[in-house]
């Protein structure tokens, strides 16, 4: 097993690819950051973006370290406001959290729990953009 976090990040793409998110026809990315890498724009899609990790506790044997995945779906929407969009991304997050909140859903990894930390659940600069984008993150634990 393996605590890189490329294949950390690719265990937990191979994980979003199977949840069932209705309404959602998106493809899911590992990359840098939330947008198209051949056209430089905003695309739809799912988007999983390393982020700073945090330390936590430690033993004789490890320290627990927390890689942070920033996941931001992005969908488009014509800029409409119709209050349907945001019901539709509050369970798409709700499918993430029942998935990975404290729980251990990697077991190709070392990553002993998962954690799902609070973000937008509507960015406004995507809005302007055309599309409807919501974020989180979701900690990966593991000892170094």
């Amino acid at each position: 097993m393996s605590n890189t976090p490329a294949f950390i990040g690719a265990a937990l793409k191979t994980k979003i690819d199977t949840l069932t998110l209705t309404g959602f026809g998106g493809s899911s990315y590992l990359q840098k950051f939330p947008f198209n890498l051949a056209t430089l724009k905003i695309a739809e899609g799912i988007y999983i973006c390393p982020i700073t990790a945090t330390l936590g506790g430690g033993t004789n044997s490890g320290t627990q370290v927390g890689l942070g995945w920033e996941v931001v779906i992005i969908k488009g929407s014509n800029q409409s406001l119709l209050i349907a969009e945001v019901d539709a991304f509050a369970l798409w997050r709700q499918e993430f959290r029942t998935t990975f909140h404290d729980k251990k859903p990697l077991p190709t990894t070392d990553v002993y729990h998962t954690q799902i930390e609070p973000g937008s659940l509507l960015i406004p600069d995507a809005w302007k953009a055309n599309y409807d984008a919501s974020s989180f993150i979701i900690r990966c634990w593991h000892y170094e």
